[in-house]
C-alpha cells in the first residue's frame, strides 16, 4: 500500500520523513525496529518516521507516533499525542508526551509567532532509556516564515500548504530548529486545528475534575 500522507521536516542539513503507519516505507523501517526491539509493537501506531541523528542524543532514532487511543491509555485525555521513541544504537526508548502549551510566551521565539505545543519525555515500564533524555524540550509553533526564518538563520524552506517550525531546548538553551514544511494537506498538516480542538478538551477535563 502507498499512502500519500507524508511529513517532512528539515534541521539543517538533515530531513525526516513521516509516513502513514500502512505505507510501504513505514513497514520496512517497523521490521527493522522490530529486530532491535522485539518488544515493539506498531499497531497503536499510526505514523511511522525515518531514522534521523538526534541532535542531542547523537544516535538515530525512529519515531512510532502513537494513536489517540493509545496516548489516553498511557498517559491520560489531556495529552493530545504521544510518541514512542527508539534509540536505535543504544537499543533504549522512551515516551514523548505532546501537550497544549499553557505557558507565557517563550523568550527565544519572535514576539509575533505562537507557541502551540511542547513535548516531555518520559521513562516507560522500567525500560532502558538515553542517559540524557529528560534534559531536552521541544517547542512547537507557528511564524511568519520570513521572520522565523530571519531569527534563527534558517535556510528559506517554505510549504506550499503551510508551514510550521519545532525547536529544542536543551538545558535551557536551543540547540537545533526544525521546518516541518507541507505541500498539500494531510493528516499530519493541520497544527491549528489540532491545537483548537485540544485546547477545548483540556477545558472541558479541567471542568470535569473541578
Amino acid at each position: 500500500m502507498i499512502s500519500t500522507h507524508k511529513e517532512v521536516y528539515y534541521t539543517g542539513e538533515t530531513s525526516r520523513f513521516l509516513y502513514d503507519s500502512l505505507s510501504e516505507e513505514a513497514v520496512t523501517i517497523i521490521n527493522k525496529v522490530k529486530e532491535a526491539f522485539p518488544w515493539s509493537e506498531s499497531s497503536g501506531a499510526f505514523a511511522i518516521s525515518s531514522p534521523v541523528t538526534h541532535e542531542v542524543l547523537n544516535e538515530p532514532v525512529v519515531t512510532f507516533i502513537l494513536t489517540h487511543q493509545v496516548t489516553k491509555l498511557l498517559l491520560n485525555r489531556s495529552y493530545p499525542l504521544s510518541a514512542r521513541k527508539f534509540c536505535m544504537d543504544s537499543k533504549t526508548s522512551y515516551l514523548k508526551s505532546y501537550f497544549i502549551w499553557q505557558e507565557e510566551q517563550p523568550s527565544y521565539l519572535p514576539e509575533s509567532c505562537t507557541a502551540l505545543f511542547k513535548s516531555e519525555n518520559l521513562a516507560e515500564y522500567n525500560r532502558p532509556t538515553p542517559s540524557n533524555f529528560n534534559s531536552f524540550y521541544d517547542c512547537y509553533f507557528k511564524g511568519d516564515p520570513s521572520t522565523v526564518e530571519a531569527h534563527f538563520n534558517l535556510p528559506k524552506k517554505r510549504g506550499k500548504y503551510d508551514t510550521f517550525y519545532g525547536l529544542t531546548v536543551d538545558n535551557g538553551e536551543v540547540c537545533r530548529v526544525k521546518q516541518y514544511v507541507y505541500d498539500s494537506a494531510t493528516k499530519f498538516s493541520d497544527w491549528e486545528v489540532g491545537h483548537l480542538a485540544f485546547t477545548k478538551i483540556l477545558e472541558n477535563f479541567k471542568r470535569e475534575t473541578l
